[in-house]
């Protein structure tokens, strides 16, 4: 028994002394989550899918490792408090707002520190509790990257687009709500006709991303009791707020549309893993085929919705956005750079950042990545990730090498060396690569033992 007493107060003081860096603001904050996310997931009213939102949860400070789970996590040292699970998170587990499977059960993982504002940490929770049964509901968790959604007009339709839903949940009249989604449906077959792709790539986030920001505004709006137009017209002003939409499309659309199927198509939820487009979807729902003379009548219906400054807005934001892209061009591709060859690349990102550089590939403002050669951390400047993901790059200027301690910093970026890797000068003047250490020669007397070796006795 006293053996057991002292395994159980090592681990309890192992736990504390792991979690020492992380604030007691946050644990608290954790906690409390926790608990209360605990209590919202088994209402009836957060019933929203067939699968219970209520499951194994972990909220994480990516800064300590921090971790409080509700329950007992299958590995890590970790001790209760207050019905809670405080301990670190494992070294070799990456750090996301995600679903990841740990040994044989599926959890959601949530970066700490949580919104103070209850409605958003109540949707951010449930959010990311639906990624967890994603499976479970036979629902892809597929990602894609829309790039077209950096363009002028592509940008320009969707945003008309999302206004014309906000007004279906206004429009209590089933007429005019129809009328709306009419225009709605129109802008986006606008959208994919001029950017091709763009409604293949669209409906797999409208799924992944799309499904998961509708279940958590749901949830948290029957909790706040708040309308659904509110709802749906606040998410809409958020996501126009994005500086890009080519990874957040989801987050824009997966509310308005999944609130104008339960509207339109009631039932829909329980047929979701079989459902291929949100869009789609909805377009049969109400019968719409396209007009006749569509681009006409899409500019027609756009005055309804504010398109004269829509249109202002994203004229001024092609300006701005074409020297910034001249820039990172400037920095990345055509001026000396440090070259890292590596396919599959982890870490962690915002996803609200992205800027598509064409063929080139996509450019991370701000990004952590690690793979066998160390761990990159840019701050600023950009790391543009190539199309085929097989290289990343960072601007060569400032550059500044230490072998000795393992490092190497640049304009906005510090790389840490794994063990038996330096930077050399690359194939174009003024590059730099990242490559493995050739083996040391061999010492003279090494060398004089090995040929003599080699003669033979």
């Amino acid at each position: 028994m006293r053996k057991a007493r002292t395994i159980a107060m090592l681990l309890a003081l192992s736990a504390q002394s792991a979690t020492a860096q992380m604030p007691d603001s946050l644990v608290t904050q954790g906690v409390k989550a926790l608990s209360e996310f605990a209590r919202i997931c088994a209402l009836p009213s957060s019933a929203v899918w067939r699968v219970s939102l209520c499951g194994p949860m972990v909220l994480v400070d990516p800064e300590s490792r921090g971790a409080i789970a509700n329950r007992r996590p299958p590995t890590g040292e970790f001790a209760e408090r207050d019905g809670m699970y405080v301990g670190t998170l494992p070294a070799e587990m990456w750090i996301a707002n995600t679903a990841i499977d740990w040994r044989d059960e599926r959890w959601t993982m949530v970066m700490l520190p949580l919104p103070d504002e209850p409605f958003d940490r109540r949707r951010l929770l449930a959010h990311e509790a639906f990624h967890r049964i994603q499976p479970a509901l036979g629902v892809s968790a597929a990602n894609a990257v829309v790039t077209q959604l950096e363009e002028r007009d592509a940008r320009y339709w969707l945003r008309l687009e999302l206004r014309a839903l906000s007004a279906v949940q206004l429009d209590s009249g089933d007429a005019r709500a129809r009328t709306a989604l009419s225009d709605a449906l129109l802008f986006g077959e606008i959208r994919h006709r001029q950017f091709a792709g763009t409604d293949t790539l669209e409906a797999i986030l409208e799924l992944s991303e799309g499904l998961a920001e509708y279940t958590g505004i749901l949830v948290a709006a029957r909790i706040d009791s708040v309308p659904p137009y509110v709802a749906v017209e606040s998410a809409r002003r958020s996501f126009e707020a994005r500086s890009t939409y080519v990874r957040s499309y989801g987050y824009g659309a997966g509310p308005a549309l999944g609130l104008a199927l339960d509207r339109f198509a009631p039932g829909w939820r329980g047929r979701a893993g079989t459902i291929r487009s949100l869009s789609l979807e909805l377009a049969r729902a109400v019968n719409w085929t396209p007009p006749t003379l569509m681009l006409d009548s899409g500019r027609a219906r756009a005055a309804l919705y504010d398109a004269a400054v829509i249109a202002a807005e994203e004229d001024r934001r092609a300006t701005a956005r074409a020297a910034r892209l001249a820039a990172y061009r400037s920095a990345l591709i055509d001026g000396p750079r440090v070259i890292f060859q590596q396919r599959g690349l982890g870490g962690a990102f915002n996803p609200n950042t992205i800027v598509p550089l064409g063929a080139e590939g996509l450019v991370y403002p701000r990004r952590t990545v690690s793979a066998e050669w160390g761990e990159l951390t840019v701050h600023s400047g950009g790391l543009l990730v190539a199309s085929d993901l097989g290289s990343a790059y960072v601007t060569a200027a400032g550059i500044t090498i230490d072998d000795a301690a393992h490092k190497a910093t640049g304009q906005g970026w510090e790389l840490k060396m794994a063990a038996g890797w330096t930077i050399r000068p690359g194939t174009r003047p003024g590059d730099y690569e990242v490559v493995r250490r050739p083996p040391p020669l061999p010492t003279r007397p090494a060398r004089e033992a090995l040929q003599k070796s080699s003669r033979g006795p």
